[in-house]
């Protein structure tokens, strides 16, 4: 079931335009900021787009100004997070994802950026199969996590299971869901 669930939500998400992509991305990432402003926090990680996700990089950019920025880092098949100081630092790693040319984990970080193929009314997330962060935050140590989607992303469908990880906040262009 979830790998048609996969299949079907990534045509969906590859079939919206560019210019869609582009004002819904930037909505998104405003509606975080605006979210996010509130709570006190040093170190945040996010991720590097790709397969047309919601695109991150102007929140990158806006945090590298005064936040500790940390990127996902595959090795071993394990997901780390190391920290990045300006999007020069970034190479092609693992599954063609832009990560960190430096290799040093930090774990400390309070929100974390989330990613993924199509969500639920009980926010749980569907990714794209390696299940990196579920197993990442299999215990949670009190990182707020939100999770950037586009609306058409969204289900009903009840896929989750045991070790699926739920999500704090769901942000889409349309709404904040909690």
């Amino acid at each position: 079931m979830k790998s048609k669930l996969r299949k079907e939500f990534l045509n969906l998400r590859k079939e919206m335009s560019s210019s869609s992509h582009l004002l819904y991305s930037n909505e998104i990432c405003k509606k975080v900021v605006s979210l996010i402003e509130k709570y006190d926090f040093n170190k945040i990680a996010l991720y590097s787009p790709f397969k047309n996700e919601v695109d991150v990089t102007s929140l990158i950019r806006y945090f590298l100004k005064d936040k500790k920025v940390l990127l996902p880092y595959i090795k071993d098949k394990k997901m780390y997070f190391s920290r990045i100081k300006d999007l020069d630092d970034l190479e092609l790693g693992s599954y063609n994802i832009l990560k960190p040319k430096s290799f040093k984990p930090e774990n400390d970080f309070e929100i974390c950026i989330v990613p993924g193929v199509a969500f639920n009314e009980d926010k749980y997330r569907l990714g794209y199969g390696g299940g990196f962060y579920d197993r990442y935050f299999e215990v949670k140590n009190n990182t707020l996590l939100i999770g950037v989607f586009f609306e058409l992303q969204k289900t009903s469908i009840k896929f989750e299971t045991f070790n699926d990880i739920t999500l704090d906040y769901i942000i889409t262009e349309k709404n904040i869901y909690n």
